[in-house]
């Protein structure tokens, strides 16, 4: 059996251009739809969805949840950022723009902001199984209180959104949304009265147009909340504590639909009794696998008696599942797995590994983290700040092991990378009958170029897709690792008058790939350098060729494979 893995991300980004890699960029003039990022082992092509910038960057105080795939219709993608066309406060317009794609990223279309009539901030968004979009959100909507709201689409892509009022007591802010498989709107909020600063809980029924009433958790900051449900339709929901329980983490579960909660279970322990001590720090992010809930957060030194945090020393992104590990949280990125750098960000509250976000594939084989990780790089200005990078690791197991995590953003042109989303639920293709397969994987990601953080002079963000370079490995053994040297048919064949070659390398190889007409004439080289372990994809023009069979070639010091290809004009 065999896998085809695509993996695909959407990135909230600054002027991009042309082609670069980790260590090689090549402009090709401010303006480009589409450059390719070649990672250690994944390679992403990037779309340009808008030329729409933002000039307000603060997109989540805890890990964002800003992308939903329709598992119905995989190629449907949905996605919304909070944007302001205002370059400094009071950002009077600031709201939160909905976008969509009927290509699987290819391309975008802007629907408009959601609300469509006030100012709003902070989304999450989610979907019905018919595809309808619902986006929760706090907005002055219903009244000139700013507080959560819920907005439903009336089917894709039609930006026709009803809006329900899950009422002022408690008032609401920083809403979190899923929908379970029988359409119930599950709601995660932070109450500010009623008791004030407590985790909220609701749901909404589509069919009445009703909410059941706030359920109160324990005490939680800003956004420091995650909410997930299982393919049986098993609600969880994961909150970092607050006050005697400041740095403890919790989950708690449902199984009809947010109804009744079990009672809450600590995950992980703070001893913030001891005033400076490790605890949990604004991201975590909840998902299943199978019917298991696992939580990924952050964790780094605090001082409790002050309210501080130490931004200059390691952090760790932790990973919890009830069968894992005896049930006790453990490291899986930390110093000794990416490299350590001091995070000099403080307003947006980032630490230097930071932000975590975790997705399961469809078929529940897989297991995907993103987290943000600060770099060396800092800009100085009236303030100094960091810029940071974005990782990527998967699991295979449930969580037990870990590959290591490898940076996905390049290194130019120098841009700060934080704010990851990732679908909830990566998209599974069944390919032939004897079960190979594709796994898709969509991220959402912002990054700007820090000038307009201290000082704002211009609108810095803009909105790009990315997707990845497939390729084909075992699925019986690793299914990311790439085992053995492989020339891949080129596609289209035949062809007028481009085409698409993938191979793969599975050590650091001098590789050359070349083309040949029939009389075995050298007529281009398409590869001649240095290649890591990993899967690559080239492009052959054959403009000005006649048509013919022609041969391309994939050469290594230990490997040579040739095939056919037919230019056809």
């Amino acid at each position: 059996m065999k896998t085809l893995l695509m993996f695909s991300l959407i990135l909230f980004s600054a002027c991009f251009t042309n082609l670069f890699s980790q260590n090689d960029y090549q402009n090709s003039g401010i303006g480009s739809s589409a450059f390719l990022v070649k990672g250690n082992s994944i390679n992403f092509e990037f779309h340009q969805i808008t030329g729409r910038k933002n000039g307000y960057t603060l997109q989540s105080n805890g890990s964002p949840q800003q992308l939903w795939v329709d598992l119905n219709n995989p190629e449907f993608l949905h996605a919304v950022f909070t944007n302001s066309q205002w370059k400094d406060p009071p950002f009077p317009d600031r709201t939160c723009l909905y976008f969509a794609s009927t290509s699987g990223g290819n391309d975008w279309f802007e629907l408009g902001p959601v609300p469509d009539s006030s100012r709003s901030g902070f989304p999450s968004i989610y979907g019905t199984s018919d595809g309808a979009v619902v986006i929760a959100n706090h907005s002055s909507y219903f009244d000139h209180t700013s507080r959560t709201g819920l907005f439903v689409d009336t089917s894709p892509f039609q930006y026709l959104f009803t809006a329900f009022d899950p009422g002022v007591q408690p008032r609401t802010i920083w809403p979190r949304c899923i929908v379970t498989p029988n359409n119930k709107v599950i709601i995660a909020a932070h109450s500010t009265d009623g008791p004030a600063g407590n985790l909220a809980l609701n749901t909404f029924d589509p069919d009445s147009g009703t909410f059941s009433g706030w359920i109160f958790g324990g005490q939680t900051k800003a956004e420091t909340y995650s909410l997930s449900v299982s393919n049986s339709g098993k609600v969880g929901v994961t909150y970092l504590g607050d006050g005697i329980d400041d740095g403890d983490v919790f989950y708690l579960e449902s199984t009809d639909n947010g109804i009744t909660w079990s009672s809450s279970i600590k995950i992980f322990e703070c001893p913030a009794e001891q005033g400076i001590a490790i605890g949990s720090f604004r991201g975590i992010n909840l998902n299943f696998y199978a019917e298991e809930p696992c939580v990924v957060f952050e964790i780094v030194k605090q001082d409790f008696s002050t309210g501080g945090y130490y931004s200059r020393e390691p952090s760790e992104i932790h990973f919890w599942s009830p069968n894992i590990n005896g049930g006790v949280s453990k490291a899986i990125a930390d110093s000794n797995n990416v490299p350590f750098a001091p995070s000099l960000t403080f307003m947006e509250v980032l630490t230097p590994l930071c932000r975590p976000v975790i997705s399961r594939s469809q078929n529940d084989n897989y297991l995907f983290v993103a987290f943000s990780a600060a770099t060396e790089n800092v800009y100085v200005g009236i303030d100094s700040l960091t810029y940071f990078a974005g990782y990527f690791m998967y699991s295979s197991d449930g969580g037990e092991s870990w590959a290591n995590p490898e940076k996905f953003t390049p290194d130019t042109p120098l841009l700060n990378w934080k704010y990851i989303s990732i679908a909830p639920i990566c998209p599974v293709e069944l390919l032939s009958p004897d079960q190979d397969y594709t796994i898709t994987i969509h991220m959402t990601l912002q990054a700007d170029s820090l000038e307009g953080s201290p000082n704002p002079l211009f609108l810095s963000a803009k909105y790009f897709h990315v997707s990845s370079v497939p390729y084909l490995v075992n699925a019986e053994e690793n299914p990311f690792i790439v085992n053995e040297f492989k020339l891949e048919q080129n596609f289209p064949n035949p062809f007028n008058p481009s085409t698409k070659i993938n191979y793969q390398i599975p050590e650091i190889s001098v590789v050359t790939i070349k083309v040949y007409d029939v009389l075995g004439n050298e007529i281009a080289t398409l590869v001649n350098e240095e290649k890591s372990t990993g899967s690559y994809e080239i492009k052959f023009s054959a403009k000005g060729l006649p048509s013919g069979i022609y041969f391309y070639q994939l050469k290594t010091s230990s490997f040579i494979q040739t095939r056919k290809m037919i230019l056809l004009k």
